[in-house]
């Protein structure tokens, strides 16, 4: 299981709680999923720029 979807299924758990300080906690989960999914993104499109200078300079 991936890390963005283990948060989910903790968010979606959490966010099930009766208690305020349980879904607290899955409000803070859903800003760390975010950035976490903003992190994979930027990683992903650096390594896409770097595949493509490598591939434009063996051509």
């Amino acid at each position: 299981m991936s890390r963005t979807r283990a948060l989910e299924v903790a968010i979606r758990r959490l966010e099930k709680g009766r208690m305020r300080s349980v879904r607290a906690a899955a409000a803070v989960l859903v800003d760390l999923r975010a950035e976490l999914l903003a992190h994979e993104e930027s990683s992903s499109a650096a390594k896409i720029s770097l595949l493509k200078t490598r591939l434009s300079g063996a051509a």
